[in-house]
């Protein structure tokens, strides 16, 4: 066990600078981790966080500047939040994964195999899962399984653990039972750095934090004293007095449209139940940009397919007041999904062919599509998008990601959907592509008809939003109306009360 009254620095960061291009996703950084001692990293989304874990593991150089692991025999050990595991081997196979295992005549010694894992899974009460197969042990039992098997590594001479959203997706009480591991390894001299957009946790579990904005160490010292909006201030800005609007611009909300209170509902979701929602209840109305907000794992991913008809919700109703029926019309109600890859794009199509497919009968002459006519209309939509190049006829796969996500909502926005959902919509993509297809949704909206934007990250979306639903453990746990700032969302998604002991 570490002398916490004199820790020693067992990983130190010193001016560390990356660059990609002319993009400088780390500028001058610097961070000691101590012996024993929980140290959390927190920032928006681009702040930087993964390209310093990148280059912890050695899969970036740094430009500038050095990383220095010290002690005797060190190593770094990592949890990342897709966790590496085969849900249909069992938990000891998922331990030799990442090694060299144990041999003997040419074959694993699964006897060494199994003590070593189970000494390591002891440590943290789980021996008795040796033999079960992933997919069938809990999510925060999962997640202790890859953190004793990153504990494993380099001869077990693990002295710095890096945990990467290791909560992310735990409900409230596996989240207490993983903070308690964390705590266990601090106990046992290890250095841990946790990274977390959940500030509740952060505050709890760590005595000290590194905030990371725009590639830069913003703040590096004590959580004593701090609450959620304290932190989520220092998250959400240079100075906890200044906001970053669109485009990563320092100013004051501006583009929320001031829809009506009062204005028409156009579509309801009542008593909506899912796979992790509960219970939910919200309107769309005209004319406004409605942004729904809550982290992986809140059930906000739920939520698109369920009001644009594109699933059916476990129990509950959406409802379209313009459908005779009340039942959600697919044309009526546009849906682009966060995984545009496997869920959007046509891959073996032209740019023009994914944008036209929700419109063709607007195209067809005496049973044939009339290209001319549809090639003239995507020109003028991707035009309107700020499509580059403006090249109907290219592949879809030749465009970069920006612009696929530009030709996504082009397939929409020219049938004129009375709603439209989008999921992530910024995902992906650089700041000016993010900062066109936000103001091409606002306008959209201002037209008449209304905008869904769904997300787990605040801070390219609040500046446009009317209103600010915010959704953490199935259920909507606030609203927030315009003028709307990036703190009050994240002070919202971040106030879950997290207990340990």
């Amino acid at each position: 066990m570490t002398d916490i009254a004199h820790p020693r620095p067992a990983l130190k960061l010193t001016n560390v600078t990356k660059r990609f291009g002319a993009n400088t996703a780390l500028n001058g950084a610097s961070l000691t981790l101590y012996a024993g001692q929980i140290h959390a990293l927190v920032g928006m989304n681009g702040s930087g966080k993964s390209t310093m874990v990148k280059l912890l593991s050695g899969f970036h150089t740094a430009d500038e500047g050095t990383i220095e692991l010290l002690g005797a025999n060190p190593g770094v050990g990592f949890v990342h939040q897709d966790l590496a595991l085969i849900d249909n081997m069992t938990v000891l196979e998922n331990m030799t994964l990442g090694r060299k295992p144990n041999m003997k005549r040419g074959v694993i010694d699964w006897r060494q195999e199994s003590t070593r894992a189970e000494g390591l899974l002891r440590r943290f009460g789980i021996q008795h899962l040796l033999y079960s197969p992933v997919g069938e042990i809990t999510k925060a039992e999962a997640t202790i399984v890859a953190i004793a098997r990153a504990l494993g590594e380099h001869d077990g001479n693990t002295t710095v653990l890096v945990l990467d959203e290791p909560t992310s997706t735990l409900p409230a009480a596996q989240t207490e039972q993983l903070l308690k591991v964390m705590q266990a390894c601090a106990e046992d001299g290890i250095a841990v750095l946790f990274i977390s957009h959940r500030l509740q946790e952060v505050l709890s579990i760590a005595p000290d934090v590194t905030v990371l904005y725009n590639g830069k160490v913003v703040y590096s010292g004590s959580t004593t004293g701090m609450d959620v909006a304290s932190l989520a201030a220092r998250i959400g800005s240079v100075s906890a007095s200044s906001e970053i609007g669109p485009a990563g611009t320092q100013s004051a909300p501006a583009h929320g449209i001031l829809a009506d209170a009062d204005a028409k509902v156009i579509l309801s979701a009542e008593s909506v139940s899912g796979l992790i929602l509960t219970d939910c209840w919200f309107n769309v109305r005209r004319g406004e940009v409605l942004g729904i907000i809550g982290m992986l794992g809140s059930g906000v991913e739920e939520i698109g397919r369920y009001i644009s008809g594109r699933s059916a919700p476990l129990s509950g109703t959406v409802r379209l007041a313009s459908s005779p029926t009340g039942r959600i019309d697919l044309q009526k109600v546009g849906y682009v999904p966060s995984d545009r890859a496997r869920n959007a794009v046509l891959s073996g199509l032209s740019a023009r062919e994914n944008a036209s497919i929700t419109g063709l009968k607007r195209f067809l002459r005496t049973g044939a599509i009339n290209v001319r006519a549809e090639r003239e209309a995507m020109k003028a939509s991707f035009e309107a998008m700020t499509v580059y190049p403006p090249d109907t006829e290219a592949p879809m796969l030749s465009f970069s990601g920006g612009n696929q996500q530009k030709i996504l909502f082009a397939r929409w926005l020219h049938t004129e959907p009375e709603v439209l959902v989008a999921e992530e919509p910024t995902q992906g993509v650089d700041v000016h592509a993010k900062a066109q297809i936000l103001e091409n949704l606002h306008e959209y909206a201002r037209s008449g008809r209304s905008v869904v934007l769904i997300t787990g990250e605040p801070e390219e979306i609040y500046a446009y939003c009317d209103r600010i639903i915010v959704v953490d453990g199935g259920r909507i746990i606030s609203e927030l109306g315009a003028p709307i700032t990036g703190a009050e969302i994240l002070k919202a998604m971040h106030e879950r009360e997290v207990h340990v002991d």
